[in-house]
């Protein structure tokens, strides 16, 4: 199955050692030492990003934390940075931008525990470093740097990342970065992947299409046997 890839800025690039990105801040576009709750939403550069409960080494939720937009290089970046204190950020790619194949982003952490969830695979560990290596919601973690503890780093996720949440004590993001995958021919839902689902929507708009049709992946104003064989060429 052939895909292509488009590098896209989640909130804007920095400059990460390792990357190739241009020496650009994060989270310019939100409000410097605004704060962010459990349950508020916002957004940056087309990500929607909701603030949820964080939890402690034990596995207790704690609902009393708060996120704010900071200058204070802690993730070892220039300007705009995330500060979670006691609360998780998460990431809602596939409904806003879409899913990505490749995500990293810049960090600082200097207390507490951290809480990372991929794919609604949720990991409670004491430092970023122990998370390196693992595969955690189908995507594998790798700290380049950093992330034993009072330090800053940075964090990559290769494979197919819908949602992403993350969380600390005294923790800051920075630099959030990925590559968008776009949708392979047969991929009629659009979350990067041919498979059942696909089929499964591919039935339902079987016949004449009145209008787009996102199963009709040969333009012919009609889901039939030819975009069937389109879709098993490229399952998987």
């Amino acid at each position: 199955m052939n895909k292509s890839t488009t590098t896209l800025t989640l909130v804007t690039a920095c400059m990460l050692a390792g990357s190739v990105s241009a020496a650009t801040p994060a989270y310019e576009d939100l409000t410097l030492h605004h704060t962010y709750h459990v349950m508020d939403t916002t957004s940056s550069e087309g990500v929607t990003m909701n603030f949820k409960p964080f939890f402690y080494a034990d596995g207790s939720p704690h609902t009393g934390g708060y996120g704010m937009v900071i200058d204070s290089s802690h993730a070892c970046q220039a300007d705009h940075e995330l500060m979670l204190n006691n609360i998780n950020c998460t990431y809602d790619f596939a409904s806003s931008i879409g899913s990505q194949s490749y995500v990293r982003f810049a960090f600082g952490e200097y207390a507490g525990n951290i809480n990372m969830d991929v794919n609604g695979d949720m990991r409670n560990t004491d430092n970023f470093i122990d998370l390196d290596g693992l595969t955690i919601g189908g995507v594998l973690v790798h700290v380049p740097y950093g992330g034993a503890g009072d330090d800053c780093g940075k964090l990559e996720l290769t494979g197919h990342v819908k949602v992403l949440a993350i969380g600390g004590q005294e923790c800051w993001i920075d630099c959030l970065e990925g590559d968008v995958v776009t949708a392979p021919n047969g991929d009629a839902n659009g979350d990067g992947s041919v498979n059942v689902q696909d089929l499964l929507e591919l039935l339902t708009q079987w016949g004449q299409c009145s209008g787009s049709c996102s199963a009709d992946f040969n333009g012919d104003q009609s889901v039939n046997v030819m975009d069937l064989l389109i879709m098993l060429e490229n399952w998987g």
